[in-house]
């Protein structure tokens, strides 16, 4: 951020554009916050586990024995390693 300070003082004094880049920044940051912080149930891995289950509900045609022994405590990855 200081970098785009020097940036906006040497490219000219009369528009100051700086802040509008913290102010995105800063947003951007506080969303990161609420999603890791705050909303981890609604847009972590419960909710991926819950989206996964219900791929696979739709995938067997409903077929809820299935899907139990596919879901494990972790989701591996396309090798084998989660």
């Amino acid at each position: 951020m200081a970098g785009l300070l020097v940036v906006d003082i040497v490219t000219g004094p009369d528009e100051f554009w700086v802040q509008w880049v913290a102010l995105a920044w800063g947003v951007v940051l506080g969303v990161h916050l609420l999603n890791v912080f705050v909303f981890d149930s609604l847009l972590g891995s419960e909710a991926e586990r819950r989206m996964i289950e219900r791929e696979l509900r739709k995938r067997n045609d409903g077929g809820s024995e299935i899907v139990s022994s596919h879901m494990s405590n972790e989701v591996e990855g396309p090798f084998g390693c989660g």
